[in-house]
Formats: structure tokens, C-alpha cells, sequence
């Protein structure tokens, strides 16, 4: 029972000066700031907004060991890279300013997660992050290897809308995608603070697989999981939760090989439209996808327009505005299918029948 005891003890000073000695890395701007958690081996975003200019938290901060994170996977093994798995963990401020995470599988992999802050505007402070995320076989044999990134968002999650798309896309329910050739990127608001994810353009790598879904599903223990187009966010012991998973095709690499994908992260204040088309890659090629800037602009948004006032949840006025709103963004989708080479008839109907019941709901 002593022994017992005294190895418990042991164990509880191990971990709290293993936690006294991990250190934040932090990258910062005059509206942007990046914490990277060394402890637990994830990050949280922050951007100024509001009249006082507070920072404000674009992705969960209350379990950062667990609901932001990324993943590697080995053949047909993978883990999570997270310190409660045991990993190796090196948080490294880079001479060219960025900082990364630097994970090593023992006899597998060693991965590398960097971060770059990046201004969207010429002598304006940061206000977007580029991730790259590389992966180098450790092993003699040649292997397969591909990352997932998982971000736990939670600006949508006060919206009745949790993400919206560059097509204007709104996203309320499940949803995956298996390109983002015309979605390019996926963004978060609550109306006045936006976070929007580029995947796809002339310098991110095109996903494998992208998944807007509830958090308990993508913190399940399966590598990609079940797909349910349409089902809620909601579970039993986290309603209204939604998170984002980012998966890339596997790379076979040679022992010492490396491969690497990317994606951007950018952020709005105050009600702004973050500048994800700049990310993207040149107007010529927005165009070319049939975006003009009016829709860039509505595309990211697309977000109850109460959700941050001080209004919010008051004069029933209010609500009626952003759902009209809504039933507006609705028409435009039919209206952008309709005139698409191949129009998806059972898409229109859906859309047509929560048009009439969201106007019978407004009319009551």
C-alpha cells in the first residue's frame, strides 16, 4: 500500500513540474495573436475585436488537450498528437519568425506543424495564419503518411448557422466534402468576430476529405469517420457543438522522405469580412470559378445578423430580419444551381420546401 502511495505521489510531482516547465509560444500582432500550447500540443486563436478591442477566442480554449489537435497516421496506424499519448514534443520559435510544433512518433515519424502569421494587406499588422504541416518517415521501410487537422470552432455555434462556403454554402447540420474546387473555404462567425479556412487555391494543398461535424464525433477514435450529411451537431453531452476536420492524401515516402500540406487560417473583427479571397490566389481565378466580389463578401457573411448585438434574442423584429435574410440566401442558392451545367433537382425541392416553411413560420 506504501508503494502504491509513493508511486502516486511521485507520479502527481512528475506532472506538475512537467507543467510548471512547458511554456506558451506566442506570435502576435497589433490585431492577432497565436497561443501554441507546449503542455498540450495545441493552439488557440485570438483577434481583437469589439469597442475596447479585446482578444477574442476564434476556437475553443476550455479543453486545450483535447478538442484542438492534429493527427498522423502510419501505414494503417495513427494517433493523435497529443502529450497524453506519450509523444515527444518540441516547441520551436523559427529564425524567419514563425513557430512550430515538432512532434516525434518513436521509430514512425516525425511531424512538424508551422505557423506563420501573414498580412493580407501591404503595411497593415497580421491578420492570417499560413499551417504547414510536415511529415518525414522515420523508419527504413517506405510507408505511407497523412495528417488531419481538427479545430473545434465556436463563433457559429451561438448562430443558427455554424459555417458558411466562398459558394454561399450555409451550413446548419452535418456536412462532408470531398473537394473544395468550388467551396474553397469554410468560415465561422457570430456576427461580429469571423474565422475562415482556405483549402483550396493557388498555394493551399487540396484536402482529401473536409468535415463539418459535432465535436464528439470528430474526437472519435475512428481516423475518418462516418459520414451523415444532414444530421445535427447536437449530442447528448455537448448540444449545439461543431467542429472542423481537415484530412490530406497520404504521401509514401522513403526512410527521411519528407511531404508537406497546407491551409490558411485568416480573421475579421467587428463585423468585416476576413480577406479569404486574397488567400485564395489571384481575382482572375475567383472570377474564372464565377465569384464576383459582392458574392465573396455575402458568402462569408452569411450569419444571423442579431447573434453579437445588443439586441440579440430581444425585439422579435430582429430574429424576423435575419430570417428573411436567410430565405434570401436560400433563393440565390436555387437561382446558382438552376443555372449551373448540371442542375440537382432533389437539392432545388429541399430548398424550396424550407423556403415555404421557413415564410409560413414568418407570416404566422
Amino acid at each position: 500500500m506504501k508503494r502504491i502511495t509513493r508511486f502516486l505521489f511521485c507520479l502527481v510531482i512528475t506532472l506538475c513540474v512537467a507543467s510548471l516547465s512547458a511554456e506558451d509560444l506566442v506570435l502576435e500582432s497589433d490585431v492577432m495573436k497565436l497561443v501554441l500550447h507546449e503542455q498540450t500540443g495545441t493552439f488557440t486563436l485570438y483577434r481583437k475585436n469589439g469597442k475596447k478591442d479585446r482578444f477574442q477566442a476564434f476556437n475553443e480554449i476550455s479543453d486545450n488537450s483535447s478538442s484542438t489537435f492534429f493527427s498522423v497516421k502510419a501505414g494503417d496506424s495513427f494517433l493523435p498528437l497529443r502529450r497524453s499519448y506519450g509523444l515527444t514534443l518540441e516547441t520551436v520559435q523559427n529564425d524567419d519568425g514563425s513557430a512550430s510544433f515538432v512532434w516525434t512518433v518513436k521509430d514512425s515519424a516525425e511531424v512538424e506543424i508551422r505557423f506563420t502569421l501573414l498580412s493580407t494587406e501591404e503595411k497593415k499588422p497580421a491578420d492570417s495564419i499560413r499551417v504547414d504541416m510536415t511529415v518525414m518517415n522515420l523508419t527504413e521501410k517506405e510507408s505511407e503518411f497523412s495528417v488531419k487537422a481538427i479545430i473545434d470552432t465556436t463563433l457559429g455555434e451561438i448562430s443558427r448557422i455554424h459555417f458558411t462556403t466562398a459558394s454561399g454554402t450555409a451550413i446548419r447540420t452535418e456536412k462532408g466534402w470531398t473537394s473544395m474546387a468550388q467551396d474553397k473555404w469554410i468560415s465561422s462567425s457570430d456576427g461580429s468576430g469571423t474565422v475562415a479556412f482556405v483549402l483550396a487555391g493557388t498555394a493551399a494543398t487540396a484536402p482529401e476529405y473536409v468535415l463539418a461535424a459535432s465535436r464528439e464525433l470528430l474526437l472519435s477514435d475512428a481516423w475518418k469517420p462516418v459520414v451523415n450529411e444532414g444530421r445535427t451537431f447536437s449530442t447528448y453531452r455537448n448540444p449545439n457543438n461543431s467542429a472542423l476536420g481537415i484530412w490530406y492524401k497520404p504521401a509514401k515516402l522513403k526512410m527521411y522522405e519528407k511531404a508537406t500540406s497546407a491551409f490558411f487560417i485568416t480573421t475579421a473583427a467587428n463585423g468585416d469580412v476576413p480577406p479569404a479571397n486574397v488567400l485564395f490566389g489571384i481575382d482572375a481565378e475567383t472570377e474564372q470559378a464565377g465569384l464576383s466580389e459582392s458574392t465573396v463578401a455575402s458568402a462569408s457573411q452569411i450569419v444571423d445578423a442579431a447573434v453579437g448585438s445588443e439586441n440579440y434574442g430581444t425585439p422579435a423584429a430582429q430574429q424576423n430580419t435575419v430570417d428573411y435574410a436567410y430565405v434570401q440566401q436560400l433563393l440565390d442558392r436555387i437561382k446558382e444551381i438552376e443555372e449551373s451545367d448540371n442542375p440537382d433537382s432533389e437539392e432545388i425541392a429541399r430548398l424550396s420546401e424550407e423556403i415555404d416553411a421557413l415564410i409560413l413560420e414568418l407570416t404566422k
